[in-house]
């Protein structure tokens, strides 16, 4: 009777655990939205704050960051207005090199980046691309390495935009 009431416990556990990540893990999907090409997070901070998470998470991933384009300082400089706007290409040549040696084209869509910005009303987005979608197009949608991409994008962005 003590073994199956163990056994039953032990079962219990794993099973509510699981339950839990699950749920956790639907959570944080819902706060990611799908725009076919590519999908948004809604941040919580400005773009200036979700632009220096960033850039502190890949820099504490020892991921290289090739460049960052301020589109908003960019316009300014041919007197135009733009809200913030700022494009993070980064990534790591040990994932994105298996693409290319796969299908040399994927390099038009590598390095990987992320957008930040603020519409008019000042509410800040975080965009990244949808790998999955993209890879599709140049026969690469079951590459193992897509398991490491499309993760790594979405944690980056969710990380940059909560708030704390």
């Amino acid at each position: 009777m003590l073994t199956r009431l163990v056994l039953f416990l032990a079962i219990f556990s794993v099973v509510s655990l699981s339950l839990f990540t699950m749920r956790a893990e639907a959570a944080q999907n819902s706060l990611i939205r799908s725009e076919g090409a590519f999908f948004v997070v809604d941040s919580k901070v400005s773009g200036k704050e979700a632009a220096v998470r960033l850039d502190d998470e890949l820099q504490s991933r020892g991921i290289p960051v090739f460049a960052v384009f301020d589109h908003a300082k960019n316009a300014q400089g041919v007197s135009l207005a733009l809200p913030f706007t700022t494009v993070f290409v980064f990534g790591s040549p040990k994932v994105g090199t298996g693409l290319m040696q796969t299908n040399s084209a994927i390099a038009l869509e590598l390095p990987l980046r992320i957008a930040i910005w603020e519409d008019s009303a000042g509410k800040t987005f975080i965009g990244f691309p949808n790998m999955a979608k993209t890879a599709e197009g140049y026969g690469l949608s079951q590459h193992p390495a897509l398991g490491k991409i499309q993760p790594l994008l979405e944690e980056l962005a969710l990380k940059a935009g909560a708030r704390m």
